[in-house]
């Protein structure tokens, strides 16, 4: 909705299904390498490693990495709105 307002409805559509197929790769990246290397599938969720793909990081990862999983994401979802707004300020 950020970039959708200061760049227009094209960049906010583009930011949007970025955003899905980024979600789509952690699951993958989870799946094939989750139990290898939980760090990298948490770190490819991102902000949904908190919500939306926590039950695949438990399944691929386990118990231990949950704590990981929910901080990572709670710091990243506060952070992502002010570093956004930070980033969108340049183009003006």
């Amino acid at each position: 909705m950020l970039v959708t307002a200061r760049l227009g409805e094209f960049y906010g559509a583009t930011a949007l299904l970025t955003d899905l197929f980024r979600e789509l790769l952690a699951i993958v990246v989870l799946f094939f390498a989750g139990a290898r290397y939980p760090m990298t599938g948490i770190g490819a969720a991102g902000a949904t490693a908190m919500d939306t793909t926590l039950p695949i990081v438990r399944k691929t990862a386990g118990n231990p990495f949950l704590v990981t999983a929910i901080f990572s994401g709670v710091v990243l979802s506060l952070v992502a709105p002010f570093l956004l707004s930070y980033i969108l300020s340049l183009f003006d």
